[in-house]
């Protein structure tokens, strides 16, 4: 019908023909003008297409560069506005890890409004890892779970709290209500941490499913005893680990990892888990379909300088 029509959004018009070939999808969100999520989507993706090639692959932007969207979609992402940060009034050209578009706790509303039944989304400075084959078997085994009344599945990080990093979940429109809601009344779970956990813990108390039965993370930190799994199907890199920050392949050339945070780099530990996660995703960067490789050399950051203009080492 007409109104019908009148009521579609920009991001369901976008989608919905993928929809109608697959109910299922991969999920990210990129936003603000310095690349650093889309080059993390780019290598996400790249093991994506090679690990479950029949699952399409959605990249939720907003304020990135004209050149971040045709490397996302040079490699096999469909691209799609994320809408809450204009309709919210959100700065999409945010591009540091302390910008208004990280700290807002909506960020990830449009998540339940993709035209799919199943979306599994990652947070883009997370890289998948295939230790001998075992990868789509972990995938598959995350795809199959059951989720609970909540209609989502998260990765604990104890206290009865929830990682938003990776979230398994069925897009619905009272879903996206309540959060909505949620954000109005500044309704948060204050015992959980992080720029928009303590607002999706509010809105998924007691409902969420855990994944960690059917999923190993490493998540990169300064602190040895959460490098917890030798043989990870993840790793979560934080900002000031992440691979595409500016100086650090020259890093690895030396065979040392780089971090923008001296008490990692001097943790013996965690630096050799943290030199192999780097090196794993520059791997993924070189093995990058022509087409994509082209648009990455201009969106790796600068290496950084300090206030005199010398370069500034990571490691």
């Amino acid at each position: 019908s007409s109104r019908g029509r009148s009521m579609r959004t920009p991001l369901v018009a976008t989608l919905c023909t993928l929809a109608a070939a697959k109910n299922e999808t991969y999920a990210v969100l990129a936003y603000g003008r310095g690349g650093g999520a889309a080059l993390g989507a780019l290598v996400l993706g790249s093991v994506l297409k090679r690990v479950d090639p029949g699952r399409s692959r959605t990249a939720l932007v907003y304020g990135v560069s004209d050149d971040a969207r045709a490397a996302l979609r040079a490699g096999g992402w469909a691209v799609a506005e994320a809408a809450s940060f204009k309709t919210h009034r959100i700065d999409g050209d945010a591009a540091n890890d302390l910008g208004k578009a990280t700290a807002w706790p909506g960020r990830k509303l449009d998540l339940w409004r993709l035209p799919y039944d199943k979306v599994l989304y990652l947070d883009a400075d997370t890289m998948l890892v295939d230790h001998a084959g075992t990868l789509p078997k972990s995938l598959a085994g995350l795809w199959a779970l059951p989720l609970k009344k909540g209609e989502i599945g998260a990765l604990s990080n104890g206290a009865g709290c929830f990682n938003g990093g990776m979230l398994l979940l069925r897009p619905a429109a009272s879903t996206f209500g309540a959060y909505e809601a949620a954000l109005a009344q500044n309704a948060l779970k204050k015992t959980c941490e992080g720029h928009d956990q303590p607002l999706l813990n509010h809105v998924f108390d007691g409902a969420w499913t855990d994944l960690h039965k059917k999923w190993q993370l490493m998540k990169v930190t300064q602190s040895c005893d959460r490098l917890e799994h030798a043989t990870p199907d993840a790793v979560h890199f934080f900002a000031a680990s992440a691979p595409w920050r500016g100086g650090c392949r020259a890093c690895l050339a030396e065979n040392k990892a780089c971090s923008h945070r001296h008490g990692l780099r001097d943790a013996a530990c965690a630096q050799a888990s943290l030199l192999e996660a780097q090196r794993r995703w520059w791997r993924e960067v070189d093995a990058l379909p022509a087409a994509a490789r082209r648009f990455v050399d201009g969106l790796l950051e600068d290496p950084p300088t300090r206030a005199d203009g010398s370069p500034r080492r990571l490691c």
